[in-house]
């Protein structure tokens, strides 16, 4: 990582971070609007077939970060700060 932690959240980084891989993940009100056809997965409903939002918003970032791991060609356990 190359970076140095300062209290109990926060980093200070050698050089600047730069993004070289993303992912996106939508629910269907998102992806019926202008920019629908740019997330990499889109759910059909707005729970992600999921019985609460909490367990859909867990959901959701589980599923972005496993699309992001596999866009970037790395495992999830590489992840140092999310």
């Amino acid at each position: 990582m190359g970076g140095k932690k300062i209290g109990s959240q926060s980093f200070v980084f050698e050089r600047k971070p730069v993004l070289t891989q993303w992912a996106s993940i939508a629910g269907k009100k998102e992806s019926e609007g202008p920019l629908g056809s740019y997330f990499d997965v889109v759910s059909k409903d707005s729970y992600f077939g999921q019985k609460t939002w909490e367990q859909a918003e867990g959901h959701i970032q589980e599923t972005a970060l496993r699309k992001l791991a596999e866009k970037a060609q790395i495992s999830k356990k590489d992840f140092e700060i999310i």
